[in-house]
C-alpha cells in the first residue's frame, strides 16, 4: 500500500498491549488518528513485550500528526 508523505505511518510508541491501547485511546480523545500493530505478539508473549522488544505492541499515527503525538505520548507517560 502506497502512502502520501504526510499520511505515513509512524511508530511513537513500543511496549506493552495495555498501554499501547491507553495510549491509542488517549491520542484518539486528542482528534489523533491512531493503530496498534503486533496486537496479538504482545498478548501471547507479553513477557517480551519491552519497549523495542521483540513482542512488543506498536501505535502508529500519520506522519503529519507525529510531533503532536509523540508530545502526548510523553505526556501520557509521564515523562
Amino acid at each position: 500500500m502506497k502512502y502520501s508523505d504526510e499520511n505515513k505511518p509512524v511508530i511513537v510508541y513500543s511496549g506493552s498491549a495495555t498501554e499501547a491501547h491507553l495510549i491509542r485511546t488517549y491520542l484518539e480523545s486528542a482528534g489523533i488518528r491512531a493503530f496498534v500493530q503486533d496486537e496479538m505478539s504482545g498478548i501471547l508473549l507479553p513477557y517480551t513485550s519491552s519497549a523495542g522488544g521483540i513482542g512488543s505492541v506498536k501505535v502508529l499515527v500519520a506522519q503529519k500528526e507525529v510531533q503532536q503525538a509523540r508530545q502526548l505520548v510523553e505526556e501520557f507517560l509521564g515523562r
